[in-house]
């Protein structure tokens, strides 16, 4: 693939972000819109489908195995199936459990038994705070990432939907909470549920309309400025940068890791900073598919070869756009002084040291995603069988994890089952639940 691809997959992707964002909270502005004139009864079939057109989006998204970022019309197609929920169930609360001297008396009214926004701004607000507390481990976005790898495996494009994700999260969550706010403060202060006035549709229609029309218009101006910033700053450099193959091998010897020093490039986002990571990284022409006798003798190359070493493949990512990969090994010699004649610069760090170095933030972004999915496969597989069950009774039993012993675990680090066990298992919360929209909602858990 050459950079005019990449080019036109970048731009399609910033152009996907807003477009997202349009239909999603479009569904809100449908749905306030068709309050005014369709009765309450019939309004949840609305927001219904509305939900459906999202949940299609969303499923569609992550099926296209293109790596899109879909997250918002998934969080928002949770926001209506809630709202669908609750305005059934306010229905079915006035027409079966009401005295009928309520009607009477004017204390109820049969015509309004909910006021839109009162339900689908408050849904909003908790179900777009959940997703902020849930962060990375929020489902949708863990099967990304055992997909596609960390941002920093991306390219430019992945770093820009994790960033891009994020803002648009924050970015809803406080409209919601504004609109939840000022929407209840009307609502217990000045209405009177006798009728709907002027007032009252300006306050409770007319205002959250404009209040989302106008975040519509602010998102399309963001997104312009980053597409005229990508045009500017980005492109001249993804076509001759991307169409490549990453070899990465993780030196280690018993319980230590082989590491040197470096400074992260412009294309990080804290360049310059003095980082961690293993030397031993290649760069190729693309290649579709490399062997474990090619990556050993990429590796008896780089150390020397009279050393004799062990090598086991990890895993593989594959660049979102399909045109750059990196494939991720795991390399064991007998002794620390093998290498002293390779020529290698570098420290060997015991896992205690790791683990400072972790806490100080000194690690490079791919070398921590390596260790954190190589030992959170291999503590799952030691603790919990394919279906997230205990393997031992003991609640929130974690075993213990040792780098000398990745080379013999009989577990396949390329397959993200052990990934999705690791973070859904019979010792996380709500794991019942989760497992039920799993099975009967097509996997679209929070």
């Amino acid at each position: 693939m050459n950079g005019s691809y990449s080019d036109k997959f970048n731009v399609w992707g910033i152009g996907l972000l807003l477009t997202n964002w349009l239909i999603s909270v479009g569904a809100v502005v449908v749905i306030l819109f068709s309050a005014q004139f369709i009765s309450k009864v019939f309004l949840p079939a609305v927001v219904l489908a509305c939900q459906f057109v999202l949940m299609r989006r969303a499923r569609a998204g992550r099926d296209s195995k293109k790596g899109y970022c879909y997250v918002l019309p998934f969080l928002m197609s949770r926001v209506l199936f809630v709202t669908v929920i609750i305005m059934v169930a306010i229905n079915i609360y006035y027409m079966g459990f009401i005295p009928d001297e309520k009607f009477a008396d004017g204390s109820v009214n049969r015509s309004i038994p909910y006021i839109t926004i009162l339900i689908v701004a408050p849904v909003s607000s908790a179900v777009m705070l959940w997703a902020m507390y849930r962060g990375h481990h929020l489902s949708y976005c863990y099967q990304c990432r055992a997909t596609y790898g960390l941002p920093a495996e991306r390219g430019f494009i992945g770093r820009v939907f994790n960033n891009e994700s994020h803002y648009q999260l924050r970015l809803l969550t406080i409209v919601s909470i504004i609109a939840t706010v000022y929407s209840w403060t009307y609502y217990l202060v000045r209405y009177s549920n006798a009728n709907m006035n002027s007032a009252d549709k300006f306050y409770f229609n007319y205002i959250p309309l404009i209040f989302y029309l106008f975040s519509g218009a602010y998102m399309v101006m963001h997104y312009w400025s980053l597409f005229a910033f990508y045009q500017k700053n980005i492109v001249a450099d993804t076509g001759s940068d991307e169409s490549n193959t990453l070899v990465r091998f993780i030196l280690i010897c018993g319980d230590s890791v082989f590491l040197s020093e470096k400074k992260t490039n412009s294309g990080e986002f804290e360049p310059g900073k003095e980082v961690f990571d293993t030397p031993f990284v290649q760069k190729y022409y693309f290649r579709q598919h490399l062997g474990e006798q090619d990556a050993y003798g990429i590796f008896s190359k780089m150390i020397g070869r009279d050393v004799k070493f062990e090598l086991r493949f990890l895993y593989e990512n594959q660049n979102i756009n399909g045109n750059s990969n990196i494939f991720h090994f795991l390399c064991q010699i007998d002794r620390r002084s093998a290498i002293e004649h390779a020529g290698v610069g570098g420290t060997w760090y015991g896992q205690a040291q790791m683990g400072r170095l972790f806490d100080a933030r000194m690690v490079d972004v791919m070398l921590a995603g390596e260790i954190r999915r190589v030992s959170q496969m291999a503590n799952a597989y030691k603790a919990y069988d394919s279906n997230g069950k205990r393997l031992y009774q003991v609640r929130h039993y974690r075993p213990s994890f040792t780098f000398k012993e990745l080379m013999h675990l009989d577990v396949d680090f390329n397959d993200p089952t052990w990934l999705f066990v690791a973070e859904d298992n019979e010792d996380s919360r709500f794991f019942k639940i989760r497992r039920f929209f799993k099975k009967y909602v097509g996997g679209f858990d929070m």
